[in-house]
């Protein structure tokens, strides 16, 4: 068991695939990555196809075939898509005439001689407490190798997981924050405004407005300062409006009347689910992305400079990884 912990924006996707790519070198591993949620699954897939040759990413939707597998083999999915009460509940739990169930595959790659080893990202959000999750863990995938990765760990959580698990000894690696300044990865810092008034005068003031403004006005200045440097980059400006109803609609005519153009704006939210979402980190005509909480984990988009969030932090892990996603400095700028 490793635990591999370091800041948004540090890498880990990078190290744990590495890791993932050397050791299946020199073991016959197949391996299960499992992100913290489906809107990721695609993005961490094509990113692992792009960057490891020696990894082979299978979908588990269609392919759950012991025979013909080898070392290096990786299925990226979600705790959602495989744990649940009822074992044929979902399409991976059930054999069909073309596939194995997920169970039934994982018995037959040990027969045939494979291990399996499990990659866990966002792992504090996976195990807490007897979750489905941890018992699709401890009963099916009984995984010989695992890799446990994570920004912002939680002891006690760590704790829970190796009581459940009969005590394993967990390897720790943690990455600093300065390491990541260092290598030139993420920013040195984030300038952070809050703004409040007083309950009697609530209904005199838009702080929705003012915060929204004061991005716009943030973003397009890091815009001219990356033309006047002869960067050819245009940064993304994200904005997280609360669960209020309209409050896309309210974001997006706000935006209108303050210089955007409609198709210079994304929107992406639970409600309004955008097909190219992944692509949206690197298409420079639009400037601007609406989301609720899908953007929050785990979403790579380096163009992002400035982040103007409508919906209270309560949790402070949450806070850090929504902070994560405007730290990553893009790779045109290392």
């Amino acid at each position: 068991y490793l635990l591999l912990e370091a800041p948004p924006g540090a890498g880990k996707t990078l190290m744990a695939g590495g890791l993932v790519e050397e050791f299946s070198a020199e073991g016959d591993v197949v391996w299960f990555w499992f992100a913290p949620f489906k809107g990721v699954v695609g993005q961490t897939a094509g990113f692992l196809r792009g960057q490891f040759p020696g990894i082979h990413v299978r979908k588990l939707q269609d392919d759950r075939t012991a025979a013909g597998s080898r070392a290096g083999d990786v299925f990226v999915t979600t705790w959602q898509t495989v744990a649940t009460r009822v074992a044929d509940k979902r399409n991976v739990r059930r054999d069909s005439e073309q596939n194995d169930s997920i169970d039934a595959m994982i018995a037959k790659l040990r027969k045939l001689g494979h291990r399996i080893g499990v990659v866990v990202d966002e792992a504090h959000h996976s195990f807490h407490g007897e979750t489905q999750a941890a018992k699709f863990f401890r009963e099916v995938l009984a995984p010989e190798y695992t890799v446990l990765i994570t920004a912002t760990p939680d002891d006690a959580d760590v704790a829970d997981f190796q009581k459940r698990l009969g005590g394993p000894v967990i390897q720790r690696t943690s990455i600093a924050r300065q390491d990541a300044v260092d290598a030139g990865l993420i920013k040195d810092g984030v300038r952070c405004a809050a703004y409040f008034v007083d309950s009697d005068k609530a209904k005199m003031v838009d702080l929705e407005q003012v915060a929204l403004r004061d991005a716009v006005a943030a973003h397009r200045k890091i815009k001219a300062r990356l033309a006047a440097d002869g960067v050819d980059l245009t940064p993304l400006l994200l904005v997280q409006v609360d669960s209020t109803p309209k409050s896309t609609d309210k974001a997006l005519e706000r935006l209108l009347k303050l210089g955007f153009k409609k198709e210079q704006i994304a929107v992406h939210t639970a409600n309004e689910p955008d097909a190219d979402i992944l692509a949206l980190a690197d298409d420079e005509e639009r400037e601007v992305l609406v989301f609720k909480m899908s953007v929050a984990l785990g979403f790579d988009a380096p163009r992002a400079f400035v982040l103007c969030s409508m919906r209270a932090a309560r949790d402070e892990d949450f806070g850090v990884q929504l902070v994560g996603r405007i730290l990553r400095v893009h790779r045109t700028l290392q």
